[in-house]
């Protein structure tokens, strides 16, 4: 349709898109706006995670020990065709980085958080048995 301008404008779909995002951020601060979804946050509580970043596994025997985001993960892989999680700890200070086992207990390197022994004495409810976070000013050393 020659000579007809697009009924977008100048700023086409994704002006408007990102404008009716604003007014519907505008009605759910109570008419704040933006400005409230940027402040505060001090109500803001975490009530659960799933997924994440996976960069460290470990195996020992049976089990597969897997930092998944900010979690170490226990999986029983004694059918590798058939692989269950068995157990998980609660969200960690930080991604998990590295996992090394040795009998009864994980060593979790999770970010910033430091070090985090973990005992896996019972692969279903693996808990924390020790911690060493980073020093302030260095997170690459623990105190």
């Amino acid at each position: 349709m020659k000579g007809m301008k697009p009924m977008w404008g100048r700023w086409g779909l994704v002006g408007w898109v990102m404008a009716l995002m604003a007014a519907l951020a505008g009605l759910g601060s109570g008419g704040r706006g933006l400005g409230a979804l940027a402040q505060g946050g001090s109500n803001v509580e975490l009530v659960g995670q799933i997924g994440g970043l996976t960069l460290a596994v470990a195996v020992q025997g049976r089990y597969a020990y897997v930092g998944v985001g900010p979690r170490l993960v226990v999986v029983d892989v004694g059918d590798p065709a058939r692989p269950v999680e068995v157990g998980q700890t609660g969200v960690l200070p930080g991604v998990v980085q590295d996992v090394a086992v040795s009998g009864s207990y994980a060593y979790v390197a999770d970010w910033d958080g430091g070090l985090r022994v973990i005992d896996v004495s019972d692969p279903s409810s693996p808990r924390i048995a020790a911690r060493a976070t980073p020093m302030p000013g260095n997170p690459s050393a623990c105190g």
